[in-house]
């Protein structure tokens, strides 16, 4: 017997769908939420933090960065997995450190571009073909490792000297430097090499 509370027991409409999945008994409008909202969305609360916070813009504090959502044109592709970030400012230095643990790659699978004072890393790394590799019978007993592409945007502070940054690749880190001064700096997109 249905309780007063279940699903069967309410008039159609009184129940909507949450995040655009259906649920059996529930009626209503569903709304899909595509990614640029979703990146509308998370811009949008960076601007909310920034000025509730700092009273400032939305842009990064003097040698602080803010990490933003890709633009679908940005990310070139689905986003498959973020690669794990530790991010520090070098006081003696004056720069950021940023460090993407990223195994298995090879730096011609990974683009470092600073563009419109932010910095996006972004790389692909292909799925192997299991079947070739360990022969047609075989199956798979544990599945972890991260396939796919990746995108990442992080807001720069506005005192980056963005003609000054740096990317080098060793044993799967990606290492990446933002120097940075002490007056605001003017901003050009360039590509990274990495070394």
């Amino acid at each position: 017997m249905a309780s007063p509370t279940s699903a069967s027991s309410k008039a159609p409409g009184t129940e909507s769908e949450a995040c655009g999945h259906r649920h059996p008994g529930h009626v209503g409008a569903t709304h899909t939420y595509n990614w640029d909202e979703f990146r509308q969305f998370l811009d949008s609360q960076g601007s909310l933090w920034h000025s509730a916070v700092l009273g400032a813009p939305a842009s990064a504090a003097p040698n602080t960065i803010f990490e933003l959502a890709p633009t679908a044109a940005e990310a070139g592709r689905a986003i498959a997995f973020r690669p794990r970030l530790d991010a520090y400012y070098d006081t003696a230095a004056h720069k950021i450190v940023m460090l993407f643990d990223l195994p298995g790659f090879e730096k011609k699978d990974i683009s470092v571009e600073v563009t419109d004072h932010a910095i996006i890393i972004s790389g692909t790394r292909d799925r192997l073909n299991d079947k070739v590799l360990y022969g047609e019978k075989s199956r798979e007993l544990i599945k972890e490792r991260a396939f796919g592409h990746f995108c990442r945007k992080f807001q720069l502070p506005t005192n980056a000297v963005e003609d000054a940054v740096t990317a080098a690749m060793t044993g799967g880190v990606l290492e990446i430097t933002v120097e940075t001064r002490e007056e605001e700096a003017s901003h050009t997109k360039k590509k990274i090499q990495i070394a």
